[in-house]
């Protein structure tokens, strides 16, 4: 069995917690800045996606693929299956047939189809993405394959994304999951170790970052270059930071780093935070949304905690069954 990344298993327990408390922070009416401050997650799930797999020998693409396919799609088939189902039969709402294509296909995140979408199940845009990047890394292992990378070429292929990121989003379309990805991939690949003085340089970029969102919110917000463009790559920018905070930090003290991702807490965080990633969101939203309980906020958000992780290992139990039936017929 492959060595959990102590650094990994962290910063993805981090990146659940940021999505979540984004999501609270939009549900309390906390001001923008609160949410977009923790509008990080995503780029932290797509860094470390990448960085896991940078590292990771692919012999058989299909196989490959087919295994990420039924790991990240098939919690996501239940739990949208659950949602369309509850809304037809107790709602007695239509869900359209190209809504369920759109889910079934995994084009959700494809912002251009003007498509009807269910609240409920809106923050799995991210599955879009996320599974072009899994189909990109297969084109990266095959040039790697024949060896036409270098570190030149490397920082090349950064400088062609970032620039395209800035290309696409003065037309106003995002692609910095795939950048961030990429940053991630080849962060594996080539940093062994990590100086003060890089780690500096991390921290000097995020300050410079966060300040131009920050500083250009008040005139510029709601243009492409502001929307598509500063705020894509703050974000990119903050995730690579977080990341690099752990990474540093597991340099200095890898015990205490070791300690924590080894604790009975972070690992079963961990290995649920996916769940959690699927489920909680729809305790904030109409149809379950958890103020409709009671009128305290903490009773609310303590069950808002418990309703999502109970919920999440429900998910993670069924899905747990499904793959050892796949398993046993494959």
């Amino acid at each position: 069995m492959q060595k959990r990344d102590g650094v990994v298993s962290i910063v993805r327990v981090m990146g659940m917690f940021f999505i979540i408390l984004c999501h609270l922070a939009a549900w309390l009416d906390f001001p923008s800045v609160v949410s977009q401050l923790f509008n990080v997650g995503v780029p932290l799930f797509l860094f470390i996606s990448g960085y896991l797999y940078g590292n990771k020998t692919i012999s058989h693409y299909w196989s490959w693929i087919k295994s990420r396919f039924f790991k990240i799609c098939i919690p996501s088939y239940l739990f949208i299956a659950f949602i369309m189902v509850y809304f037809s039969v107790f709602l007695n709402q239509k869900i359209s047939f190209s809504c369920i294509a759109m889910y079934l296909f995994n084009l959700q995140g494809l912002s251009s189809l003007n498509l009807e979408r269910l609240k409920e199940v809106e923050h799995l845009w991210f599955l879009t993405p996320l599974m072009f990047c899994y189909l990109m890394t297969i084109g990266i292992k095959a040039l790697e394959k024949k060896k036409v990378f270098s570190g030149r070429k490397v920082a090349a292929i950064l400088i062609a994304a970032s620039i395209l990121v800035v290309l696409f989003g003065l037309m106003g379309i995002r692609i910095y999951y795939f950048s961030t990805y990429l940053f991630g991939y080849f962060t594996s690949r080539y940093l062994k170790k990590m100086s003060l003085k890089t780690f500096v340089i991390f921290t000097a970029t995020m300050i410079l970052f966060m300040g131009l969102r920050i500083g250009f919110k008040r005139i510029m917000d709601g243009t492409n270059f502001y929307d598509c463009v500063i705020v894509s790559f703050a974000h990119q920018v903050l995730a690579i930071w977080i990341f690099s905070v752990v990474y540093f930090a597991n340099q200095v003290n890898s015990k205490l780093v070791s300690k924590i991702a080894d604790s009975f807490l972070c690992g079963f965080i961990d290995k649920i935070s996916y769940f959690v990633y699927i489920t909680h969101y729809m305790f904030l939203e109409e149809t379950f949304d958890i103020a409709k309980i009671t009128n305290n906020l903490y009773l609310n958000l303590s069950l808002f905690f418990v309703l999502t992780f109970l919920s999440a290992l429900l998910l993670q139990f069924i899905c747990a069954k499904i793959m050892l039936l796949v398993n046993r017929h494959a």
